[in-house]
């Protein structure tokens, strides 16, 4: 028997093998879940991995067919080349990534690209052992993937804490136990927080200490998604006819619960943006054998939009859906103040252009009676206004999208047009420009917003801090953004917003609420929960801060001192665009541990008319731990 017939098909068996441990392994062993349970960007960048080195082994076994050969060497260019190509793509083009997850799967990626040349060179029952063993390997990894998804849900993992301005702060995530599309919404009930999904079903979580606990309602939003997926096209994604809002109040029997949803008109084939209410007893309903306790009442319709939207074949796959609002705050007790999107009536997208159109309710933020009445339009000239908050002052904070950029936050007034379509700073996709900004012959005067983002952040619902939690906040906004997968802290002074401080929290944050003890909570469009709670420095934070208040640490030119990173055995006084003491200079030699802990002591007595802005670091076990925090960065190679 040839070399190549020997080895091929030993070879093509290992293949199927190698790609399933690599789509399985990597993320077991970095984010100890499993493939189908991560987020899409840690799940695709997996799938993307395995993809490479299929590629690899196509190019690969064509050689080995060809040549006859089983030696190594043959791995080397397709296999490095797949590789190589990869974590370039993902780390220029990727909007986030992991780069522990890129480590152990690139290491696994080799390991198994060599494996098949190792095994083929033993005896028979050598490799027969081996290959026995690695679909053991497998077995244990599909093994340790179904124990991960049958553990309970709904157990925080804890990341880094963030260090913010005024706070540090700490991420608690928690996952939503059961499969949801974007949207739904998230609001207090007394010291507990109520859930909706964008489907319709209802959750109340507690927040007993670091954990959160979470029951089903037997409540369901009134939303006919059935009804709407009947009536159009197979192709269509109906993700967008979703619940979009949610608000409680608090009542003498009760809890009032009203959602924004979409509905639609079966008898006339159209729909609208709904606002439907309903109270809840005390305690709230759940389920049991038996059915629901403490049912709640009927749901009863507030108020539909006007006019009901033909439904229209959509460009891209949701026909303006996905522009609806349905945010929803309370003024006073006999009234609601809604957010309702233009739905892509905008002049661009469909020849009406109902956000200055006073006749039509999109958008617009209208006031809806509790108890009767017309409704009516508070503001015009919205795009898609996805958050809403009432000060206890008066103030009207409204948050909305910009088509390409444009973000922007608003502060509202009765009757003011905020001028969407003809005002923007925005552009249509894939041009230089809005094409219709400023074509209009009306002579109304638009209101600028309070503040824009350019480029967009996405921003959705926003609250202002209250509670004690987090003193240094009293008074600030936080605005939730999807885009940026950030909590932005909007500081006012003056009425007016004099900085924007991104929190970064690696999620599309749909929706937040303050809790009644001041942490936050945010739900978002993975299906998970985030804690946000002030924390303390430990000691290394506190001491590592005092150094950062001017070096950088892996950041070359970025600070007033010089970078930090790589510091041991570097040259003294050799950082580029630095001005070193005349001492400093003349010392040579490079940085030691001895010599960076008598430099930290004494900067002046180490080489006078060296200055920093402390005078040194007086206690050896401070001195002692920024050094090893040193040293640990550049162990790790990540600094």
């Amino acid at each position: 028997m040839t070399q190549r017939s020997r080895f091929l098909p030993f070879w093509l068996m290992w293949q199927p093998l190698a790609v399933l441990l690599l789509l399985l392994a990597p993320s077991q062993l970095w984010l100890t879940e499993p493939l189908w349970s991560t987020e899409d960007r840690f799940s695709l960048q997996v799938m993307g991995l395995a993809s490479a080195y299929g590629i690899a082994a196509l190019f690969t076994g064509m050689g080995i067919a060809r040549e006859g050969s089983g030696r190594a060497r043959m791995a080397f260019i397709p296999y490095g080349t797949a590789l190589a190509t990869f974590s370039v793509a993902l780390v220029l083009f990727a909007s986030s990534y992991s780069r522990p997850l890129l480590l152990v799967g690139s290491v696994l990626f080799v390991l198994l690209a060599l494996t098949p040349f190792v095994l083929g060179k033993l005896r028979k029952p050598a490799a027969l052992l081996l290959g026995g063993a690695s679909i053991a390997l497998v077995g244990v990894g599909l093994a340790g993937q179904i124990y991960a998804e049958e553990q309970p849900e709904g157990l925080p993992v804890t990341i880094d804490s963030r260090p913010t301005h005024y706070h540090r702060v700490a991420l608690t995530y928690f996952q939503h136990p059961e499969p949801t599309i974007w949207g739904g919404g998230l609001d207090r009930l007394g010291d507990d927080f109520l859930l909706v999904t964008g489907e319709g079903a209802f959750y109340r979580y507690e927040q007993p200490g670091d954990s959160l606990v979470g029951e089903r309602l037997a409540l369901d939003a009134p939303l006919n998604r059935e009804d709407f997926q009947a009536a159009v096209d197979t192709t269509v994604n109906t993700d967008w006819f979703r619940v979009s809002g949610l608000l409680t109040q608090e009542l003498d029997d009760g809890v009032r619960v009203v959602v924004s949803h979409h509905y639609w008109n079966t008898r006339d084939g159209c729909y609208v943006l709904r606002f439907s209410e309903t109270v809840l007893s005390d305690p709230p309903p759940w389920e049991s054998t038996s059915g629901a306790v403490n049912p709640p009442r009927p749901w009863r319709t507030l108020y539909d939009t006007q006019p009901c939207l033909p439904y229209r074949p959509p460009v891209d796959g949701v026909a303006g859906q996905d522009r609806s609002g349905g945010r929803i705050a309370a003024l006073g007790d006999s009234a609601l103040l809604v957010t309702v999107g233009d739905h892509e009536f905008d002049g661009w997208n469909a020849e009406d252009i109902y956000p200055q159109d006073r006749n039509t309710d999109y958008g617009k933020t209208l006031v809806i009676p509790l108890e009767g009445g017309e409704a009516r339009i508070f503001t015009l000239g919205h795009r898609n206004p996805q958050g809403l908050h009432v000060e206890e002052t008066g103030e009207i904070w409204l948050s909305e999208h910009g088509p390409r950029a444009g973000d922007e936050l608003n502060l509202l007034a009765q009757d003011a047009n905020y001028g969407w379509p003809f005002d923007t700073h925005g552009t249509q996709y894939g041009e230089m420009t809005w094409p219709l900004r400023g074509a209009t012959d009306s002579e109304t005067d638009f209101v600028p917003p309070v503040f824009a983002w350019v480029p967009s952040i996405a921003p959705s619902n926003l609250v202002a801090v209250t509670g004690s939690h987090f003193p240094e906040w009293q008074g600030d906004l936080l605005l939730a953004t999807l885009r940026a997968e950030s909590l932005f802290r909007l500081h006012r002074e003056g009425g007016r917003i004099v900085y924007a401080e991104p929190i970064r929290v690696d999620r599309r944050i749909r929706d937040l609420a303050e809790g009644a003890d001041g942490r936050l909570l945010l739900w978002t469009d993975e299906g998970s929960l985030v804690s946000v709670e002030r924390t303390e420095d430990d000691e290394t934070e506190s001491v590592i801060r005092v150094c950062t208040a001017c070096h950088t640490i892996g950041e070359p030119g970025q600070g007033l001192g010089p970078d930090l990173a790589g510091i041991f055995g570097a040259e003294i006084a050799s950082r580029e665009g630095f001005q070193y003491s005349a001492a400093l200079e003349s010392l040579g030699g490079t940085w030691t541990e001895e010599r960076l802990d008598e430099f930290l002591a004494d900067p002046s007595g180490f080489a006078p008319g060296t200055s920093m802005a402390v005078a040194g670091i007086e206690e050896a076990a401070q001195r002692e731990i920024v050094i090893e925090y040193l040293e640990a960065l550049e162990e790790s190679g990540n600094p």
